[in-house]
């Protein structure tokens, strides 16, 4: 039996960059950006930082604005971390019953 191999086509390093700071949610200091990203592949595989990237822009800190540029991101090593989710909404109410107690108060009040 013939066993068939694909070889994914290997990403040069600028088109690594490329893609970094396209899915990156801050797009500063770019050769800084470079310089941490050669470092960082030393660290760990392309696939886990830009997953890394994906979980970190669904992250609570960044929802509500808080983004690190890309460089500190990468000299920390934080495509390692684990990221608080966003936090669900806060509501007045929980269920439509809730929601009927508070109309009934509110038009007694009237």
């Amino acid at each position: 039996m013939v066993e068939i191999v694909r070889l994914e086509k290997q990403l040069s390093f600028d088109e690594m960059l490329g893609q970094f700071w396209q899915a990156y949610p801050s797009r500063t200091k770019k050769l800084w950006v470079k310089r941490a990203l050669g470092k960082a592949l030393h660290e760990d595989s392309f696939e886990n930082i830009m997953a890394g990237v994906e979980r970190y822009k669904q992250c609570d800190k960044v929802l509500n604005g808080f983004i690190l540029d890309p460089q500190n991101w990468l000299s920390a090593g934080c495509w390692m971390d684990e990221f608080q989710p966003p936090k669900p909404e806060k509501r007045e109410w929980d269920t439509e019953n809730d929601y009927q107690e508070k109309l009934r108060k509110w038009a007694d009040d009237l």
